[in-house]
């Protein structure tokens, strides 16, 4: 199973999570290859290349939706050329900003950009975070300025440093940086509060109707991992793998595992991973259209 990350972090933790109890489902190891760079194109070409017997699958992560929107060098059909197995897991989106800023919550934050138009910076690191921004300026109807970093790393010290921005991320990465005392959780991304975070509001509790209806939009409000084969894998493979992977959803220790990371299992079937890709693409389509977005 080939993992566009790098080894560490959350990524690789849940993929080698999913590899080892997998494999026992389908009696067979399943080993982790990391071919971390190009927003994960290089796992995902290798993939794409794979002769397709369910031997060579794919650790995809909700970026792949949006990456022919963003980039020349995707130049597969998402759904194609891909035949998705397993949605897997979901981690709720957070905002973070610096505990000096004159806003704590997001409905603050919202109000400070209306007023202040484009004071607010927010941080991004490329791929699909430039469009998720997007939506939330649209949907807002606010105006900010979008400051890209070459990795979470910088966006982490920037905060850190006293900087005047928010940025999105996952509560894993969020937790470093929140234990310092110099940033704090403006809100989650989601309907309802999340129980490792019980104290931080969600979006769903907003007294704006905008950010009720921006938490309905569940690709909006969450990274996701899944796994995925070569398009041309024939149906009894994708069934077996896809078996196991419904089940290991409902494994109470692989649930424990992946939860203390912030995720939620999942474990769908193809057709149910399929739709949601397929409506991912279709949004983020939309919002590349609005902004004139041209691949580079």
């Amino acid at each position: 199973m080939l993992v566009g990350t790098s080894p560490g972090g959350v990524t690789d933790y849940i993929a080698r999570q999913v590899a080892e109890r997998v494999g026992k489902r389908l009696h067979q190891p399943v080993v982790v290859e990391n071919r971390p760079g190009a927003l994960e194109l290089v796992a995902i070409n290798a993939v794409a290349e794979a002769n397709p017997d369910g031997y060579t699958m794919l650790w995809m992560s909700s970026g792949f939706s949006s990456l022919s929107l963003l980039t020349k060098s995707f130049t597969y059909d998402v759904l194609k050329d891909f035949a998705p197995v397993s949605l897997v897991v979901t981690i709720p989106v957070l905002i973070v900003g610096h505990v000096s800023a004159p806003y704590r919550t997001i409905d603050e934050l919202v109000s400070y950009m209306r007023a202040n138009p484009g004071k607010a910076n927010w941080a991004y690191n490329g791929g699909g975070s430039y469009l998720a921004y997007a939506l939330f300026q649209s949907v807002t109807r606010t105006n900010f300025e979008m400051i890209r970093y070459s990795g979470q790393a910088g966006i982490n010290t920037a905060l850190l440093g006293g900087e005047q921005l928010v940025a999105r991320t996952t509560i894993d990465v969020a937790k470093t940086i929140v234990d310092s005392g110099k940033v704090r959780i403006l809100g989650v991304l989601t309907p309802m509060r999340h129980p490792l975070i019980p104290n931080v509001p969600s979006l769903g509790e907003s007294s704006l109707p905008e950010l009720r209806e921006l938490a309905a939009v569940t690709n909006h409000q969450r990274s996701w991992f899944g796994v995925a084969a070569p398009g041309r894998v024939p149906p009894d493979v994708i069934s077996q793998w896809s078996r196991a992977l419904v089940d290991l959803g409902r494994d109470p220790d692989f649930g424990n595992a992946v939860r203390m990371q912030g995720a939620v299992p999942i474990g769908s079937t193809p057709d149910e991973f399929s739709a949601l890709i397929s409506k991912e693409f279709e949004i983020w389509r939309g919002v590349a259209k609005q902004i004139d977005l041209q691949p580079q």
